[in-house]
């Protein structure tokens, strides 16, 4: 019964840490919670960025979505200026 048990709770411990590293949502656009979600950040804070104009938004009739690309080279960009910063 214990190896039982512990197989059981080793795949869960693995299945909780893949979902920890779920990779972004293969959809083209995401709802700010999505993108929020993805980037570990508030809600708020997405909004925050999109009236920056440092993350683009899409309006779709009354609603808004940001391209899943627009994330990625956000994350991007802030990964390559904060390891410059760090060099200089």
């Amino acid at each position: 019964m214990t190896t039982q048990r512990t197989r059981h709770s080793e795949r869960a411990e693995t299945t909780e840490r893949a979902e920890e590293l779920a990779p972004i949502p293969t959809k083209l656009l995401l709802r700010a919670e999505e993108a929020a979600s993805v980037m570990g950040v508030s809600r708020s804070r997405i909004y925050e960025l999109m009236r920056q104009g440092s993350l683009p938004r899409i309006h779709i009739g009354r609603s808004v979505r940001i391209p899943t690309q627009a994330v990625q080279a956000w994350v991007t960009l802030q990964a390559d200026v904060q390891s410059r910063q760090m060099e200089a």
